[in-house]
C-alpha cells in the first residue's frame, strides 16, 4: 500500500512523504533438506526488498521531468499559488512489522538504524495507532487526474475549504449538503474581492459524485 502525506506548515517549503506500507504475513517456517528458513529471516528479505522500493522511488525523482509531473499531480495542496514556487523535498516513510517483533531483537533494531536516513523512516503498524485520542482528525482523498476525490462524508477540516483549490475537489452528495450549509469562521476572497464563508463558497464550486 502507497500513501502521500502532506505538511505544508512552512511558508518557504512544501515536504511530502511517501509511505510504503509492508504488511507482515509470514507465520509459516519452510524446511529444507539442511537448513531452515525462520520467518525472521524472510521478514528480513521483506524489509530489504521494501527499502529497494524506496530507493527506486529516490531515483525516480531524481528526475526533473518526473519531479514537475508529481508536483502537477499534488498542485490543488499547492495553495496559495506562490507556494508552487517554493522549494519542494520529498520524505520517505516505511511501515513494516510491529513492535514486539523487534522486542529483545537487537540485530532488527540495528538494521532499522542503520537504514534510516534523515528523508527515510521506519515505523510500525501499532505505532500508526498510538496515542489516537490526541490526534487531530485527517481528512482523506484519493488523487485522480482531474480533481481529488474526497472520502468522507463528514467535514473534518473546515479550514481545509479555505486554502485548496475547490474546483479540484470531488465530495460526496452528503458531504456536498454540508459543505452547502456553511457555518464555518472560515472566510475567502471571492472573484469580487467579497469575503466569502469557506464552505459554502466550496459548495458553489466543487464536483459532486453521481452516487
Amino acid at each position: 500500500m502507497i500513501g502521500l502525506v502532506v505538511d505544508s506548515e512552512s511558508a518557504r517549503e512544501d515536504t511530502f512523504a511517501l509511505v510504503l506500507a509492508n504488511p507482515t504475513v509470514c507465520r509459516i517456517f519452510f524446511a529444507a533438506t539442511a537448513a531452515t528458513i525462520s520467518c525472521i529471516e524472510i521478514s528480513i528479505l521483506r524489509f530489504l526488498r521494501a527499502q529497494q522500493q524506496i530507493n527506486q522511488w529516490k531515483a525516480w525523482f531524481l528526475s526533473d521531468q518526473n519531479k514537475s509531473g508529481f508536483l502537477a499531480t499534488v498542485s490543488a495542496v499547492q495553495v496559495p499559488q506562490h507556494m508552487a514556487r517554493n522549494p519542494t523535498y520529498n520524505k520517505y516513510v516505511l511501515v513494516f512489522d510491529r513492535g514486539a517483533e523487534y522486542a529483545g531483537n537487537e540485530d532488527r533494531r540495528r538494521l532499522v538504524k542503520a537504514a534510516e536516513t534523515d528523508d527515510f523512516k521506519i515505523i510500525t503498524f501499532d505505532s500508526l495507532a498510538e496515542g489516537l485520542s490526541q490526534k487531530q482528525e485527517l481528512t482523506v482523498g484519493s488523487r485522480h487526474n482531474q480533481f481529488i476525490d474526497i472520502l468522507a462524508d463528514e467535514i473534518t477540516d473546515a479550514g481545509m475549504y479555505a486554502w485548496m483549490e475547490p474546483t479540484q475537489l470531488r465530495v460526496s452528495k452528503a458531504l456536498h449538503e454540508r459543505l452547502r450549509k456553511g457555518g464555518s469562521n472560515h472566510f475567502v476572497l471571492g472573484d469580487d474581492s467579497q469575503r466569502q464563508e469557506a464552505l459554502s463558497r466550496a459548495a458553489s464550486l466543487v464536483r459532486v459524485r453521481p452516487n
